[in-house]
C-alpha cells in the first residue's frame, strides 16, 4: 500500500534531517515532472494528476517533519537545556 511507505518515509524523515533533504529534492523533481504545465507555459503531455497531487501532499509533510521533527526532539532540547 502507498500509504503505508509514505508513512514511513515521514518517520524516517522525523529522525533524519538527510532523508528528509534527499527526499525534498525527490519529490520537488517529481512534481516538476508531472506538473500540468511545463515551464513554457505550454500543456505537460506527462501530466499526472494523482501523482502530481501526492507529491505535493507528501512534499508538505516532510518540510513539516524536517522543520518540527518528534515530540521526543523537544523533550530531548528541555534536558539539555537543563544540563541533565
Amino acid at each position: 500500500d502507498d500509504q503505508i511507505l509514505e508513512r514511513f518515509a515521514l518517520i524516517v524523515a522525523q529522525q533524519s534531517l538527510h532523508f528528509a533533504l534527499q527526499l525534498n529534492w525527490i519529490l520537488q523533481a517529481a512534481i516538476e515532472d508531472y506538473q500540468p504545465e511545463t515551464s513554457q507555459g505550454e500543456p505537460n503531455p506527462a501530466y499526472n494528476p494523482l501523482f502530481y497531487s501526492r507529491c505535493v501532499k507528501l512534499l508538505a509533510n516532510i518540510e513539516r517533519c524536517a522543520v518540527y521533527g518528534t515530540p521526543r526532539t523537544h523533550e530531548l532540547q528541555r534536558l539539555y537545556e537543563r544540563g541533565k
